[in-house]
């Protein structure tokens, strides 16, 4: 734009001086008419200077041409200095876009990975959870089956062991019924039995908490 806006100056300049020069041959001419024709010639000088008159007009229009060149190529200059501010700030804008972007897309790959820990670290504890569960499932069959058969064995201990009733005079007959329960379970099992040994649900869940 700016290229072709000097073009068209340089034309109009041209145009100028062509018809400053024009003017000058017709003036040139008129001196030699004169000079020629000793008598005066009013109708060629009158048509002179008209036609002086309106090269001077079309000159003043070429020189307001001029003006009007000269404030467009301001005005383009001003805008190509804008357009290059905006060029600037677009550019500008568009860096810090990218780099939000980057930004954000750094920042959900941190969340994607701790969500992904956070899955694995949840299926883990579901499957810790369950395994619990069964272990203590199986603790509570065991610890059941332990006391079906611990009370099965008493059953059949009491069944299988006689009874042993000691004679005791009827003077002591008081302090003998305090300890009559002890007696009879010493003559079942003797003393050895009971201190050293342990019951025998003990030794079965102490077998299954092994």
């Amino acid at each position: 734009m700016e290229h072709l806006l000097k073009i068209y100056f340089a034309v109009l300049t041209k145009k100028i001086i062509k018809d400053d020069a024009e003017l000058r041959r017709g003036v040139g001419l008129l001196k030699d008419r004169v000079k020629v024709d000793d008598s005066p010639d009013t109708i060629i000088i009158a048509e002179l200077r008209n036609e002086n008159a309106e090269i001077k007009v079309k000159n003043d229009e070429l020189k307001d041409k001029n003006v009007e060149i000269s404030d467009l190529i301001r005005k383009f200059a001003e805008i190509e200095a804008e357009k290059s501010e905006l060029k600037a700030r677009i550019a500008g804008l568009l860096k810090q876009a990218v780099e939000e972007s980057k930004r954000r897309d750094v920042e959900n790959a941190e969340l994607k990975a701790r969500i992904e820990e956070l899955e694995i670290s949840k299926a883990d504890s579901s499957a810790e959870n369950v395994r619990r569960d069964d272990a203590i499932a199986e603790l509570k069959t065991e610890v059941v089956k332990l006391k079906d058969n611990n009370e099965e064995s008493k059953r059949q201990t009491q069944d299988n062991s006689p009874e042993v009733f000691v004679n005791i005079p009827s003077s002591n007959t008081g302090q003998c019924d305090k300890g009559r329960s002890l007696e009879r379970t010493q003559a079942i099992f003797p003393p050895s039995c009971v201190s050293d040994q342990k019951p025998l649900e003990d030794r079965e869940i102490d077998k299954a908490t092994q």
